[in-house]
């Protein structure tokens, strides 16, 4: 949500991995924004660090003039997929559609992204024709049978900044909330949820997953869910 030097040690967390996820939300939305493209731009040059990095946008993102993320559209695998050393990653990015009228729909522009098409993700599902091993969402709002029809391994999310693991109904696949990296906006005012970050270890056939949880300067607990 727009806050970059939290985000900034937020990663000092997170070392050794092979692989980093954005579930979206890079900008915070609850005001208009004159300058995104800077804040693109300053994202960038965080995930640059990393080999491999790859996000979807969420419900407050905000496309440029070229209907892209800007700087950050290198990262982005909206609607498509990617594979690292085997494993199978495919993204889609968006949210629920906003309210017509009430106090959250001053919040949106028609080029903000924020609606999730399920009859899309499952042609593009049927037409990438692999099994997924993770499936990047921001929000799982309304793809529901989606995921149950294509059964990937995992399933990630943001958007509600809830932590958690559960598996979807119906089907073997494991859903992971990863919760809100960083639960403060750019004014530093405190939005809801723990700061935390989820992770996936995964060492020959066995997976582990969990969830760390942090403040500023010191690790809280990491647990395993």
């Amino acid at each position: 949500h727009d806050n970059i030097s939290r985000t900034k040690q937020a990663l000092r967390f997170m070392k050794n991995f092979d692989i980093l996820l954005c579930a979206g939300d890079i900008l915070n939305g609850f005001e208009p924004i004159k300058d995104f493209k800077k804040t693109y731009q300053q994202f960038a040059k965080i995930f640059e660090t990393y080999p491999y990095c790859f996000l979807v946008p969420g419900n407050h993102e905000i496309m440029d003039e070229n209907q892209t993320l800007g700087e950050l559209e290198r990262f982005s695998i909206h609607k498509k997929s990617v594979e690292i050393n085997g494993l199978k990653i495919f993204g889609y990015g968006g949210g629920v559609n906003p309210p017509a009228n009430g106090p959250d729909s001053r919040l949106y522009t028609p080029k903000t992204i924020y609606k999730t098409d399920a009859n899309e993700l499952d042609y593009l599902l049927s037409e990438y024709g692999q099994k997924v091993d993770i499936l990047l969402l921001h929000d799982i709002k309304g793809l529901e049978e989606v995921v149950k029809k294509h059964e990937p391994e995992i399933v990630i999310t943001g958007h509600d900044h809830e932590q958690g693991r559960e598996t979807i109904i119906g089907t073997d696949t494991e859903w992971i909330k990863c919760g809100p990296i960083v639960p403060f906006d750019e004014r530093n005012v405190r939005l809801f949820g723990k700061s935390c970050y989820a992770f996936i270890e995964s060492e020959g056939e066995a997976i582990r997953i969990g969830l760390s949880y942090f403040e500023t300067n010191r690790r809280l607990r990491k647990i395993l869910i």
